[in-house]
C-alpha cells in the first residue's frame, strides 16, 4: 500500500465533501458521515494534526483545518445539503487558491492527498 510509505506529518490531507441537494437524506446523513468517520482516522495516521475539511456549498468551513474524528458528527449536524455539485469550482476556491495564496508563507510544502466524497450527480 502506497500510503504505508508516508510517516506522520509528511502528508497534508484535505477532505472535500459533497453537500449538494442530491446528497440530502441518507446519502448525507448515513453514507457521507460513515465515510468521513472512516477517512479521518486514516488521515490522522499520516498527519496527526487532523484533516482540513471543506464542503462544496457550505461557506462556514474556512476554519475546519484540524478536524479529528470526535468532531465529525457535530460538524455534519450543522450542515444541510443544498445547491448544485460544482466540484471543480469548489476545489479551486477552497483548496487550490488558498494553497497558492499561502505559498509565500509556507516554509515547506508537503505532498497533498485530496479525498472527494460525492454521489457524482450534477
Amino acid at each position: 500500500m502506497l500510503l504505508a510509505f508516508y510517516t506522520s506529518n509528511l502528508l497534508t490531507h484535505r477532505g472535500a465533501a459533497d453537500d449538494s441537494g442530491s446528497m440530502a437524506g441518507a446519502l448525507f446523513d448515513k453514507t457521507l458521515r460513515e465515510l468521513v468517520h472512516r477517512i479521518i482516522p486514516l488521515a490522522t495516521r499520516l498527519n496527526e494534526n487532523g484533516v482540513k475539511l471543506r464542503f462544496i456549498n457550505f461557506n462556514g468551513d474556512a476554519n475546519m483545518d484540524a478536524i479529528k474524528e470526535d468532531q465529525v458528527d457535530a460538524i455534519l449536524n450543522g450542515i444541510s445539503p443544498c445547491g448544485g455539485t460544482m466540484i471543480g469550482a469548489a476545489l479551486d476556491r477552497k483548496v487550490v487558491q488558498p494553497l497558492i495564496t499561502n505559498l509565500g508563507v509556507v516554509a515547506s510544502l508537503n505532498p497533498m492527498l485530496v479525498t472527494i466524497i460525492t454521489d457524482g450527480e450534477v
